[in-house]
């Protein structure tokens, strides 16, 4: 079973200044650090000004066993994220750090990744953006299989509560406008990013691969893949009632292929493909 409780702070607010002391601090868990954010920040309260807007949230997630209630993980995570503006000129950022007391098969308990980190500007009627970025492609509700660009993060699958696997941002670089009646999109990503596998005597680790491990005398957490370039193109089309989608990719399986000896490697692909979906009368469809 898995219990999750999250809770957002303006990070301007003297709430978030004291939980975020308090949860990077080691001094309170931070379910206890937004139990107290939330009773002490008053809702749009944010004293910062001009183009900078800078917000975060903390969480607190506990997993155990349902056959003897083994505790698994007790991820404590504290995450910021800031917006720049001027102009026609943005950046994106954000970052966060985790605590997991139960984490001893780690080289640390603790954990800081920085997560995004984008520009974007126009020129003209184009929208360029550059940088360390999560793009999804497909529905956004559930597992997509066009949802090709990121690769997937095993080492931690429901981290967040998500009920799919989760995806890691990597470097890229977009440009989109408006054409044939929907929104063009294409991307370039100079390397292909790399998945990350359940670390050794982690809890999310399968038995097929720590035997693998095992045999080979190694422990393999990343996935071998070759310094290419990755392409894409995509045209998605809102309607009334009805949208369609349609891309062409060419780079790396999203997910890894184990080739034995403790090896793992995201084999190159070519995909095309279309989605479609809409409603007819009271009925969702999807294709």
């Amino acid at each position: 079973w898995s219990t999750t409780t999250s809770t957002r702070v303006p990070a301007g607010s003297r709430a978030w200044r004291s939980a975020m002391g308090g949860a990077l601090g080691g001094a309170c868990l931070a379910l206890a650090c937004s139990g107290a954010a939330a009773s002490g920040s008053a809702p749009g309260t944010d004293d910062s000004t001009g183009p900078w807007s800078v917000s975060g949230h903390l969480m607190s997630q506990l997993r155990a066993r349902l056959d003897d209630g083994h505790a698994m993980s007790a991820t404590q995570r504290a995450w910021i994220e800031t917006q720049w503006q001027s102009g026609p000129v943005s950046l994106l950022a954000s970052g966060y750090v985790d605590w997991d007391p139960l984490a001893s098969y780690r080289s640390s308990t603790v954990r800081t990744r920085l997560h995004e980190l984008t520009l974007g500007t126009y020129a003209g009627d184009w929208r360029i953006d550059a940088g360390r970025r999560r793009l999804r492609w497909g529905a956004a509700d559930g597992r997509s299989v066009l949802d090709l660009i990121n690769p997937v993060d095993l080492s931690d699958p429901f981290l967040g509560g998500m009920r799919n696997t989760t995806r890691l941002p990597s470097w890229m670089a977009t440009v989109e406008r408006e054409a044939l009646g929907g929104r063009l999109q294409m991307v370039w990503a100079p390397r292909a990013g790399v998945g990350r596998l359940p670390e050794s005597g982690s809890p999310w680790e399968p038995s097929v691969l720590r035997q693998q491990r095992e045999a080979a005398g190694a422990a393999p957490t990343r996935v071998e893949t070759p310094a290419r370039p990755e392409y894409g193109l995509r045209w998605i089309r809102y309607g009334n009632g009805f949208d369609i989608e349609m891309l062409a990719y060419q780079g790396h399986a999203r997910e890894p292929l184990s080739l034995g000896d403790g090896r793992f490697a995201a084999p190159a692909v070519r995909t095309f493909g279309m989605a479609v979906q809409g409603v007819l009368g009271g009925n969702g469809l999807r294709g």
